[in-house]
């Protein structure tokens, strides 16, 4: 479920985003959640479709090169961060990009591991 959230993800990154543009990947923890974002300097999503962007409310929409889709992607997204315990937010501005950010429980690893992956 992870593989699939961050793969559309960042997918949708790609197709709105211009030839040249960035596209950010960057994971934290804080606590006991770990923090995944997926930034880009893209086209961004109308406000008028964001309330229903997670919804089939807002249907599918064309990429910077004209890429189809289906509209599944993001509302597949959020409900499997939901069932892995987390959430799935967005923030975006007309022409200037979209975050999205995906909370997740994070994972206890023993100290042992920790040591092993160290070396």
């Amino acid at each position: 479920m992870l593989a699939l959230i961050i793969r559309n993800l960042l997918m949708n990154a790609i197709k709105f985003t211009r030839k040249g543009g960035n596209i950010w990947i960057t994971a934290a923890i804080a606590g006991d959640r770990c923090n995944i974002m997926v930034k880009d300097d893209g086209i961004g999503i109308p406000e008028t479709i964001q309330p229903g962007i997670f919804r089939m409310e807002s249907g599918s929409r064309r990429g910077t090169e004209s890429e189809k889709g289906t509209g599944l992607g993001l509302m597949l997204c959020q409900e499997f961060a939901e069932k892995m315990g987390g959430t799935l937010n967005f923030t975006s501005q007309a022409d200037k990009g979209t975050v999205f950010s995906l909370t997740l429980p994070a994972a206890q690893m023993p100290v042992a591991s920790i040591k092993k992956i160290a070396e």
